[in-house]
């Protein structure tokens, strides 16, 4: 049965067809960027960088995604996986092109994005959240700290007819992680920001500077265009400082027991201002509200924030971001943000080619069950869909 399927001719049609057009899709994609590339770095260079790019699009595996002895491999035949091995880590190691460049090139487009929406008459929101990279038996590599494991607090939950697990928190070596997500309500998301960072060591900051030069630049080159979404990690006097300074709107879900001024010039908890007999959701925002339509909105906004939560966990889990072993920081820093253009291409591709993404999960990621049909970002089933399209057509066209 598996040879009839391998050499059926319509297969190799389908993921012909399929394979030819990522490839070219990624390269309409990456032209911009590669075009700079090519006049920093050599030209053989820019080439492993698309390889790169395609490699990590097709290989799925959360514990060993990112390591360079497996996506040599991909980049030279698996023949020759430690050529394709020495290429990658000549592209990372080389110091003609840093992970700034792909910074400036997903800002780039995000203030594209930006400007087609307020031509739509649609609001731009921009998504903010923290999370953190786990390396928990990692030591010596440039840039790790002290991180608090979401992982071990998961692992260590109470569950009845076990034994109590520790209660104090856990902390493991890691790095740090600020995203910003742009969207709008009922909109697909895409990348606009990423910053990996450090508390120890000679790369160490402070994550106010991040935020504050995240929002400076945010202001500098956007504008007042978008409403900032944060979530309670947020709501400080601090943040909300910035933001006035910067004249930003913003909308963030504010801690009942932070201290507010009523209309009197009283400082009271939030619950004692907004007393209800359910447990609401407190949301504070810049901007007027004068109907309940408006209400509405800005509470379907801030849900609209849930799809930051889901990159992180997409990027941990489907792209692997947690099993690199780099020993150099910014090396690290290079890869992370290769991974997060194949993310950011994924988002475009549901946001602009619908028609190919049906076909991409019709014929190589289906599901049954109305709740896979119906999901609006279905980005799992896409990578799983596109990493079975390209291994179909290689075992086809080397059979």
């Amino acid at each position: 049965m598996f040879k009839h399927l391998q050499q059926k001719k319509g297969n190799f049609d389908k993921s012909a067809r399929g394979a030819e057009f990522l490839l070219t899709q990624s390269d309409v994609y990456l032209r911009l960027l590669q075009l700079r590339l090519d006049a920093l770095i050599d030209v053989r260079l820019g080439r492993t960088f698309f390889d790169l790019f395609m490699a990590i699009l097709t290989f799925r595996n959360r514990a060993m995604g990112l390591l360079l002895s497996e996506l040599g491999g991909y980049i030279c035949g698996f023949a020759h996986a430690p050529a394709g091995t020495k290429r990658i880590s000549n592209l990372l190691r080389c110091k003609g092109w840093t992970s700034a460049l792909i910074d400036d090139f997903l800002f780039e487009r995000a203030k594209v994005r930006i400007c087609a929406l307020q031509a739509l008459g649609k609001r731009p929101l921009l998504l903010w959240d923290d999370s953190r990279l786990e390396k928990p038996e990692s030591w010596f590599c440039e840039g790790l700290c002290s991180v608090h494991s979401s992982k071990g607090k998961r692992l260590t939950k109470v569950k009845r007819g076990f034994y109590r697990p520790p209660v104090s928190r856990i902390c493991v070596p890691g790095f740090q992680w600020t995203g910003i997500l742009l969207s709008t309500l009922g909109g697909v998301p895409s990348v606009c920001q990423m910053r990996w960072w450090t508390t120890r060591g000679k790369f160490q900051e402070l994550g106010t500077n991040i935020l504050y030069r995240m929002l400076r630049q945010v202001q500098q080159q956007v504008g007042r265009a978008a409403l900032h979404i944060f979530d309670r990690g947020y709501a400080n006097s601090e943040m909300i400082e910035w933001l006035l300074h910067f004249g930003q709107d913003f909308l963030i879900r504010w801690k009942m027991n932070h201290l507010l001024v009523n209309t009197k010039g009283k400082k009271k908890k939030m619950h004692l201002l907004a007393r209800s007999y359910n447990a609401p959701m407190y949301l504070l925002t810049s901007l007027p509200i004068q109907s309940p339509a408006q209400a509405w909105e800005i509470c379907f906004s801030y849900m609209h924030r849930w799809n930051i939560e889901q990159a992180f966990r997409f990027g941990k889990s489907e792209l692997a971001m947690e099993s690199p072993r780099l020993w150099f920081w910014e090396n690290r820093l290079k890869l992370l943000a290769i991974v997060t253009l194949v993310f950011d291409f994924l988002l475009r591709m549901i946001q602009n080619w619908a028609a190919w993404v049906s076909h991409f999960l019709r014929n190589w990621g289906h599901r049954t069950g109305n709740r896979y049909r119906n999901a609006s970002i279905p980005i799992y089933r896409l990578r799983i869909a596109i990493a079975n399209c390209f291994n179909s057509f290689v075992a086809q066209n080397s059979g």
